[in-house]
């Protein structure tokens, strides 16, 4: 999700009630876990920042549930020590 400002080990601030809008980046859980996508419409579907993965088509999905919209993101620019 680098094309969206989210790195490796970003720090993720998830709200679990808000509305869902064409373009949100969401968490989306499944069964192999979480994923981090961007939520589109028409049809409704999970993107992911990297064009080298799939879309995933929603209604062909059940097993994937939409967990939260992430309002913010936050990066470490410096390692510890």
């Amino acid at each position: 999700m680098i094309a969206h400002g989210i790195h490796h080990g970003s720090l993720l601030v998830v709200d679990r009630s808000c509305d869902l809008h064409d373009g949100d980046i969401v968490i989306a859980g499944c069964t192999e876990g979480f994923l981090v996508k961007q939520y589109r419409t028409k049809p409704d579907r999970l993107v992911a920042g990297n064009p080298e993965y799939p879309d995933v088509i929603l209604r062909n999905a059940p097993q994937y549930d939409l967990d939260g919209v992430v309002i913010a993101s936050l990066t470490r620019h410096r390692g510890h020590g």
